[in-house]
């Protein structure tokens, strides 16, 4: 009898276990090409954020405790918004330009004296961002707050920007990089360098976020009450999953689509299938998911494909369906690609100032040599897949 009491113990064990990881408690299902895998579903560790602010002579003149458009405004919208997030568990303070200067203030005091610790004669641009780079981990995200003003002693802004390139290169060979930026106006009175010409006006300010894309997508989510006027998101290519959908379940075998199978609705003049994806490690927004003309669809033969339309998931987050048309004729063997590329935005431009003196309004001098320079990085380490996702469906 007793022999029997544990064998059964046991198989209830075994049930147990076996309910877990087919019910809620942390197993998930994925589908790959059509074909469904179990994986588990990743522990979250904390994240810590170091909030770095260049002290250069410039940044003075953005500070202004008592202007609700200066700079202290918005760190501290930006060290609530962390401070209230569950995935960050440490929010460092700190000053840099050639070295590094750790805060031990809290964020009140922190911001008070902003404008006392803006006093360094150069803006060491480029051993910033290589220190932003060198110290990110899977659980640190580094944000870097900077008028970027991007000069070079070493010839003009175009090779400036190449060595920019080069730098970040290095670092995307060996480290999942994200890079989010973001541009906000914010109002200056104060001496404008390079020159020291006194100026009273709003002029940009650009905050970068370095970590991997998980980590740095969690802060392009969080509600911010700042209004940026720009962002831009640069990611090495998400390895997105995906299941097929269609009428019929004959024509979707082994994670193709069989076009053997593959009739016509009597009442359309296309072929259409679906499939949903989940798109939880790209950085891109909603509004930019959805919208179908910034896909560039291809097929490697004479069949043509397009995005009839992509609808959100109601009740799954950052999952999405996408519904695929053909031009009406007999869809024939092959792969279609459908990709999100990564382009620079039109405010990069817009935004760079060569003149001398005072910038234009809403400029900033040789940003976009800067910007451009870290966006090449990402498309010379992309090995010819600079998209924020692709997805690749073969039809037999």
């Amino acid at each position: 009898m007793k022999h029997k009491q544990i064998y059964y113990a046991c198989l209830l064990l075994l049930s147990n276990c076996f309910w877990c990881c087919t019910g809620n408690s942390g197993c998930t299902r994925t589908k790959n090409k059509g074909e469904s895998i179990e994986l588990q579903t990743p522990v979250n560790s904390p994240i810590s954020v170091s909030i770095y602010v260049e002290n250069s002579g410039s940044m003075a003149g953005y500070c202004n405790l008592s202007d609700k458009s200066a700079i202290e405004t918005l760190i501290l919208d930006y060290y609530d918004r962390l401070n209230s997030c569950s995935d960050i568990d440490q929010i460092s303070l700190n000053f840099i330009n050639t070295t590094i200067e750790n805060s031990k203030s809290d964020i009140n005091n922190f911001t008070k004296s902003i404008k006392s610790k803006c006093t360094a004669k150069y803006t060491k641009l480029d051993e910033m961002l290589e220190m932003m780079m060198d110290s990110i981990n899977n659980n640190r995200i580094n944000l870097l707050i900077s008028d970027y003003v991007f000069s070079s002693n070493n010839g003009n802004l175009a090779i400036a920007s190449s060595a920019i390139a080069s730098q970040f290169s290095q670092q995307l060979k060996d480290k999942d990089i994200a890079v989010a930026i973001f541009k906000y106006m914010v109002n200056f009175k104060g001496k404008y360098y390079p020159g020291g010409i006194m100026c009273n006006k709003p002029l940009p300010l650009y905050i970068w976020a370095f970590g991997n894309k998980e980590n740095v997508r969690k802060i392009t989510k969080l509600p911010f009450n700042s209004e940026n006027c720009g962002t831009y998101f640069m990611q090495k290519a998400s390895d997105v999953r995906f299941e097929l959908m269609a009428k019929s379940k004959r024509m979707i075998k082994d994670g193709k689509i069989h076009v053997s199978e593959w009739k016509k609705d009597r009442h359309k003049d296309f072929y259409e299938f679906s499939f949903t994806t989940k798109l939880n490690d790209v950085l891109l927004p909603e509004n930019d998911i959805l919208e179908t003309s910034k896909y560039i669809v291809q097929s490697n033969n004479s069949t043509t494909y397009n995005i009839a339309k992509i609808e959100k998931d109601k009740y799954e987050e950052d999952k999405y369906k996408y519904t695929i048309r053909t031009n009406g004729s007999k869809p024939a063997p092959g792969e279609l690609t459908i990709s999100y590329p990564i382009i620079t935005p039109e405010w990069v431009n817009a935004s760079n100032f060569e003149g001398n003196g005072i910038p234009n309004d809403s400029t900033t001098y040789g940003v976009s040599y800067l910007i451009n320079g870290v966006s090449k990085a990402f498309e010379d380490n992309s090995k010819k897949n600079n998209n924020y996702f692709t997805i690749n469906i073969n039809f037999e």
